[in-house]
């Protein structure tokens, strides 16, 4: 039993709609992380210092 060899399929080229919606899709996916990621650094960056608790006993400092 043999398959037929048919090399065809290995060198399909992606006409201009598929070419379109691969472009599409790498753009939009780029977008949504560049975004998250900002996003994400301006919550780190824009939170406030974490303080030591106080220790027991000591005053805050006026």
């Amino acid at each position: 039993m043999s398959l037929p060899v048919d090399p065809r399929w290995i060198s399909h080229r992606p006409d201009r709609e598929e070419s379109m919606a691969a472009l599409a899709a790498g753009l939009g996916v780029g977008l949504v992380v560049g975004g998250a990621v900002f996003y994400l650094a301006r919550l780190l960056l824009a939170r406030e210092p974490l303080l030591p608790a106080p220790v027991r006993g000591e005053r805050e400092a006026e």
